[in-house]
C-alpha cells in the first residue's frame, strides 16, 4: 500500500500528513524515521554480505591465516591475512586471497573473485630457495 506524504508549514511548525492513516506527524519525525529505515536497509545489506563471506569459508573449506611480521626495531608488528584453498593437484595449498592491511573482509572478497584454480604461489624451502626450481634441477 503506497502512502502519499504531503508536507506543509504553518509558521514555524513543519508537518507532514501521511494519507494512509490520515494522521499528522512532525516532518522532522518523519524524516528521522526515513533516515533510520535507510540505515537499517544498509546495515542489513552489510550483514547479508558478511553472511556470504562466512558461507564461502565453509563451502570452499578455506583456511584463514594471520601472519605477523615485525616492524624493524619499533617493537610492533604488522599482520597480513591469507585465505588458503585446498586442491587435489599440486600445489595442494594455494593462496586465493590476501590482504596486508589487516582487513579480513577484503581478503575474503579477493578470494571470492579469484579464478577457480588460481596459479600457484611459489613455494620456498627453509633457505628461501624456490622449491619448483630445485625439483626441476633434480630431474
Amino acid at each position: 500500500m503506497s502512502k502519499e506524504v504531503k508536507r506543509f508549514t504553518i509558521g514555524t511548525f513543519h508537518a507532514a500528513i501521511v494519507s494512509a492513516g490520515s494522521e499528522c506527524v512532525l516532518a522532522s519525525d518523519y524524516d528521522a524515521l526515513l533516515a533510520e529505515r535507510d540505515a537499517l536497509i544498509a546495515s542489513s545489506a552489510k550483514w547479508k554480505r558478511d553472511s556470504e563471506l562466512l558461507n564461502a569459508i565453509e563451502t570452499e573449506c578455506w583456511d584463514v591465516r594471520f601472519l605477523s611480521t615485525p616492524n624493524a626495531d619499533a617493537g610492533d608488528s604488522s599482520i597480513s591475512i591469507e585465505i588458503v584453498g585446498h586442491f587435489m593437484a599440486a600445489p595442494c595449498e594455494r593462496v586465493v586471497g590476501e590482504n596486508y592491511n589487516e582487513n579480513l573482509r577484503a581478503a575474503l572478497e579477493q578470494a571470492m573473485t579469484a579464478e577457480a584454480y588460481p596459479p600457484a604461489r611459489p613455494e620456498y624451502d627453509d633457505r628461501g630457495r624456490p622449491v619448483a626450481a630445485l625439483q626441476g634441477a633434480q630431474t
